[in-house]
């Protein structure tokens, strides 16, 4: 996914001040998540409901958006 997407670790360095996800190790592990899987599917899986928007900011990332 990084090979693919190079601008990814820029972005996770730049939102670290601001959302906390980014700073989790797990963040990685989060936009292949995201890759893999269906925004919708994921968003009713998703475990943080307290940090919708940085499941965004990845979603985003990846050019995908949140299906309701």
């Amino acid at each position: 996914l990084l090979s693919e997407k190079k601008y990814i670790p820029t972005r996770i360095i730049n939102r670290v001040e601001y959302n906390p996800l980014f700073t989790q190790p797990c963040i990685l592990f989060v936009y292949w998540l995201a890759s893999q899987l269906d925004s919708g599917e994921l968003l009713s899986q998703w475990p943080l409901p307290g940090n919708i928007s940085g499941l965004e900011l990845v979603l985003s990332d990846l050019g995908k958006s949140i299906s309701r």
